[in-house]
């Protein structure tokens, strides 16, 4: 059983050696099918010597043997004589089991020797040929504002072109296949430049492979290189021949195949969708996913929010000046947008404040700011005498036909007091957005609900976001009254500013750490260079000399004669 099992060991690890597997191009020319047979002979018996030799070593570790090579046999044959030697595919030899021969003539030009080369790089790299065609460059002997075009040879990996097998766009026959000499290449044309289209006709990419040009040194390889690598794209289109007939277009009444375009000093091939999607364009889980349209969105109101609960750092202060003020420190953003989220409606047909905000805006303007100054205190003051004052006074605050579409109102949209409650409840919430924001906002809030009546109806909270607490976010005033409904008086005490407290004892574990308070505003330009400066400080090391010294200057050569030394100015 352990000998079976040794066996079994031993196969595993044959299997997961690694294959010693190479390559080898020869150039020659030669006119006769011996000279063929007596250079493959040769490369055999090479081969066979090697693994011999390596055998007979039997050093593993520091020797390894052929297990595969592939030689590629370009012969370059007088022009009078081509045609003499046929073309061989890539096939084991009859002498061995290792050594696989390709064996290609040419005649003796420069553009068929460089064919073949081509053919066998694409071979052993595994790599396909795209030609680009139809490039506009402009020529000096030309007619001005004329364009001659020209052709770009490109090397790519063959998954670049699964898209075009898949709809077999490159079966034998296809007019995008031509041949070029020892091997094919696909030919795509140069899409010009199109007026700009929508985000949503853009078309879907879904690979990208990195090029290069097959003469990367010729003037339209250069040209085209360097227009890519200046930031523009090119969009490469398939003639509407075949079965390229039968596919739609996609963008911009065009069958466009691929995109080429530089990334980080690099080019690259993507290759873009082409055909119908059975999943992205299904008709019907197109029109089953799609999101009816709203009416009546706080889109403005959004906007403001979003500048609200913004985050930016201005120039910092100098380590000199004085602390910012309260109103100049920096809270943290989650904490703002919570804040002022805690009744916030999305629709206008669930809320009266907001219909009606226009004829308010210089008061809810004034209790959005972070601090309110005396003058702020005092308008705000007398705007709430004023919204007291309306209580009694005719008119609807909104149109009976506009109150109707409010869900809030529903048992009677044209009753002032029942509108006027509404009002006030609403005004309520609104301001406890912003009642953690001082002092001075509370006090005014307290204000309001108590002139109102509103503490009687409706239970507020006044008490600040706690980050780990779940509390979702108020749509609407009937949601509110679910929830905060009852009566009773629902705001409680300003805890104490954190800024006034002692800070607390922090262990040593945590004392390169600080953990902000629900509510807490902290200058974070100071605490980053307190902490900066603690960590220098702890690190600091002092000479040795200084430590021994202590008080008294440090002697750094204690036993010199300086009696002898000559005065500054005198010559020895």
């Amino acid at each position: 059983m352990k000998q079976e099992e040794l066996k079994l060991e031993t196969r595993v690890l044959d299997e997961k050696k690694l294959q010693n597997e190479g390559t080898m191009v020869v150039l020659t020319s030669f006119n006769s099918e011996e000279e063929r047979k007596s250079l493959e002979s040769e490369i055999v018996d090479m081969v066979k010597g090697r693994n011999m030799i390596v055998n007979n070593l039997g050093n593993v570790d520091s020797f390894a043997k052929i297990d595969r090579l592939n030689c590629f046999i370009i012969n370059i044959q007088p022009v009078d004589t081509a045609g003499l030697l046929p073309n061989l595919p890539l096939q084991k030899s009859a002498d061995s089991e290792i050594v696989h021969f390709h064996h290609h003539a040419c005649v003796a030009l420069g553009p068929d020797v460089l064919a073949a080369v081509h053919g066998a790089t694409l071979d052993i790299y595994g790599l396909v040929s795209m030609t680009l065609s139809g490039i506009p460059m402009k020529e000096e002997h030309t007619q001005t504002a004329s364009s001659v075009t020209y052709d770009v040879e490109l090397f790519h990996p063959k998954e670049a072109l699964e898209t075009l097998n898949k709809h077999k766009l490159l079966e034998p026959g296809s007019h995008l296949v031509v041949t070029k000499g020892a091997y094919q290449t696909v030919k795509l044309a140069w899409a010009t430049p199109m007026p700009k289209v929508k985000w949503n006709m853009f078309p879907r990419i879904s690979t990208a492979v990195r090029l290069s040009p097959a003469t990367f040194n010729s003037r339209q390889s250069v040209c085209l290189t360097s227009f890519l690598m200046a930031g523009k794209n090119v969009l490469l289109e398939i003639s509407r021949q075949g079965e390229a007939e039968k596919l739609p277009v996609n963008v911009n009444q065009k069958l466009i195949s691929h995109a080429l375009m530089a990334h980080c000093g690099r080019l690259y091939l993507h290759s873009v969708h082409i055909g119908l999607d059975p999943v992205l364009d299904d008709k019907e889980l197109i029109e089953s996913a799609a999101i009816d349209p709203s009416d009546g969105l706080r889109v403005d109101d959004f906007k403001t929010l979003m500048k609200e609960c913004s985050l930016s750092l201005e120039n910092p202060p100098s380590l000199d000046s004085a602390p910012l003020p309260l109103s100049e420190t920096l809270i943290q953003p989650r904490t703002q947008l919570r804040r002022l989220t805690r009744f916030w409606p999305v629709h206008k047909d669930k809320t009266l404040l907001y219909n009606i905000s226009a004829q308010h805006a210089k008061f809810l303007e004034i209790m959005s700011k972070p601090e309110l100054n005396t003058e702020d205190g005092a308008q705000a003051r007398a705007s709430i005498l004023e919204i007291v004052a309306n209580k009694d006074k005719a008119g609807l605050l909104l149109a009976a036909s506009k109150a109707q579409n409010i869900k809030s109102i529903a048992k009677n949209p044209g009753s002032k007091a029942e509108q006027y409650s509404v009002f006030c409840q609403e005004l309520a919430l609104h301001l406890g957005n912003y009642v953690n924001n001082s002092e001075r906002h509370l006090e005014l809030f307290t204000l309001f609900v108590q002139l109102t009546g509103v503490e009687r109806t409706l239970a507020v909270p006044t008490d600040d976001i706690n980050l780990n607490g779940k509390r979702s976010c108020l749509t609407s005033i009937a949601e509110a009254v679910k929830v905060f409904g009852g009566g009773g008086s629902g705001h409680s005490t300003r805890p104490s500013s954190p800024s006034n407290s002692p800070q607390p004892k922090r262990t040593r574990k945590d004392a390169g750490k600080y953990s902000w308070k629900p509510g807490e505003t902290i200058n974070l330009y100071s605490w980053l260079c307190e902490q900066e400066q603690a960590k220098r400080w702890t690190n600091w090391q002092d000479f040795e000399g200084r430590k021994e010294a202590g008080d008294q200057p440090a002697r750094l050569y204690p036993g010199l004669d300086l009696t002898s030394a000559p005065k500054r100015g005198e010559q020895q």
